[in-house]
């Protein structure tokens, strides 16, 4: 990734969510690429067990959209932005359920 003035930058999550990213000798700086995480079951799995909340209680009321998202399946799992592009409707909705639960 490049900042507005061409240099390359080192993309790293906010501070609470060091614990669930890849350790730092994943990434790779410069002019090469990042590497991307694309064991997707494993980087679920590692949310899963960083929860504070009882996981069947969280996805409980999304079951149907959660199983509308695996049917959907992954483009191109290989792809960062088939990845995200993913998972991040299913974060949104589980993260926007716990907002409004307060």
């Amino acid at each position: 990734m490049h900042t507005d003035h061409g240099k390359p930058t080192h993309i790293r999550p906010p501070q609470s969510f060091r614990s669930l990213w890849p350790p730092d000798s994943c990434a790779q700086t410069g002019t090469q690429a990042i590497n991307v995480y694309i064991n997707v079951p494993g980087l679920v799995d590692r949310f899963i067990q960083k929860l504070p909340t009882e996981l069947v209680s969280l996805l409980q009321p999304h079951e149907s959209f959660i199983d509308q998202t695996f049917e959907h399946g992954i483009q191109d799992a290989s792809s960062e932005r088939s990845v995200l592009n993913w998972i991040t409707p299913l974060v949104e909705r589980c993260a926007g359920w716990l907002e409004n639960r307060g």
